[in-house]
């Protein structure tokens, strides 16, 4: 069985959260462990390369992503 991460991008408002899918990663893993680990660091890159620190603080930007088995909709 093979894994892809699904990243999204969040902004926390005070009524809630606002998120969209932002994509997938470019990398098929063969397990659950490999990928949710590679998705933390491709969560902070993500935000670190595409966002100052300014921005994600006034915009309370947050990225979660998950692990979804190939084939799995999203």
């Amino acid at each position: 069985m093979k894994f892809v991460i699904v990243l999204y991008l969040c902004t926390i408002i005070p009524n809630g959260s606002n998120c969209y899918q932002s994509g997938y990663g470019p990398f098929q893993y063969d397990t659950y462990g490999e990928c949710i680990l590679d998705g933390y660091r491709i969560s902070h890159n993500t935000l670190k390369t595409n966002h100052s620190v300014e921005e994600i603080t006034e915009k309370k930007i947050a990225i979660k992503f998950q692990c979804k088995e190939v084939g799995e909709k999203v």
